[in-house]
């Protein structure tokens, strides 16, 4: 399991949040109220993925987050019986 989140601050809130370009590691969403990215990443997703959370305040101002994750495996290797 992964609980993480993009913070905000200045503006006027409330915030909301999307996902503008790119993908989460499959598994992961983003929540577009508070900005939290959670879940369980799959198994087989070990590789780096690249996206942008496009943050927006109750004016409509805007920025944007490029954001990296790199997953990595865990190999389990169980002993030989002889």
């Amino acid at each position: 399991p992964y609980t993480g989140a993009i913070q905000a601050s200045g503006g006027l809130a409330p915030y909301s949040f999307s996902l503008s370009a790119g993908a989460l590691p499959p598994g992961l969403t983003l929540n577009p109220t508070t900005g939290a990215i959670a879940g369980t990443i799959a198994a087989n997703a070990s590789g780096t993925y690249s996206f942008t959370v496009a943050l927006s305040d109750s004016n409509r101002a805007t920025i944007s987050v490029n954001c990296s994750v790199a997953v990595t495996g865990v190999v389990v290797t169980p002993p030989t019986l002889s």
